[in-house]
């Protein structure tokens, strides 16, 4: 289920590549969808007998296909990009353990001693924002994103000064096409010889919520009888696409 935008239609492209590989295109079945058509699209890919949903679209679509998926009660595994690893996307009242919601992942935040994945990149990370005054975004996503989209382009800033060029959107691209960038968090992204790559390694995650009795303590403000807490939570280790590829 894809978006007819640059994000689906991207993710889509990806998939497609990746079951040719695989030699499994006949496994799959494409749906499009826009903001009045969710039901029958969703309604179409279960006429289909599918499996599984991989729903190829950002964060405002993705809640909006769960919940079409709830109302439909469509109960097959859901698979979306890392973007949509973020529980404010979920209603936990209408999630279903029949419909499990899996993310992939590519920072491993779960290791504060930084042994796994590319945990201590990220405790630098969770350092910076505490110390900035901003501890409760310190396992955003999307303050995640933004850091890593801010060092990207500070990257190509130096890139051109070191290079002793104008600062122009012409030189400014030519710099950022000179070889691999670094990504904070770890990775690389190469834009040289016309390529477009990105992340090849990513973790799995899977949505869980568990309720607790008695007051919330992150809550100063509120007596609850009851609270939830829930999660993106790590199922498979971090593996690239060739690891997966070789299995």
């Amino acid at each position: 289920m894809y978006t007819n935008d640059d994000v689906g239609l991207s993710i889509k492209a990806g998939i497609e590549e990746e079951a040719e590989i695989l030699g499994k295109s006949a496994d799959f079945v494409y749906q499009a969808i826009t903001s009045g058509t969710y039901n029958t699209a969703f309604t179409l890919l279960r006429a289909s007998g599918v499996s599984a949903v991989i729903l190829a679209m950002n964060q405002e679509p993705f809640g909006y296909a769960l919940t079409s998926m709830a109302n439909l009660a469509f109960n097959v595994p859901i698979f979306t990009s890392y973007v949509n690893a973020d529980i404010t996307a979920v209603d936990h009242l209408r999630y279903n353990a029949a419909r499990p919601i899996f993310t992939n992942a590519w920072v491993d935040i779960s290791d504060p001693a930084g042994t796994l994945g590319f945990s201590a990149e990220y405790w630098a990370f969770a350092t910076t924002m505490t110390n900035a005054g901003f501890a409760i975004y310190a396992a955003n996503a999307y303050a995640m994103a933004g850091y890593i989209a801010a060092n990207v382009f500070i990257e190509g800033l130096e890139r051109v000064e070191a290079a002793e060029l104008d600062l122009t959107w012409e030189n400014y691209i030519a710099c950022m096409e000179d070889g691999e960038i670094d990504i904070p968090l770890g990775g690389v992204v190469d834009f040289s010889d016309g390529h477009r790559w990105g992340i090849a390694a990513m973790s799995l995650l899977k949505y869980g919520y568990i309720v607790t009795e008695g007051d919330n303590p992150a809550t100063l403000d509120v007596v609850e009888t009851s609270y939830v807490t829930e999660s993106f939570a790590k199922v498979r280790e971090i593996e690239t696409i060739q690891d997966l590829e070789d299995k």
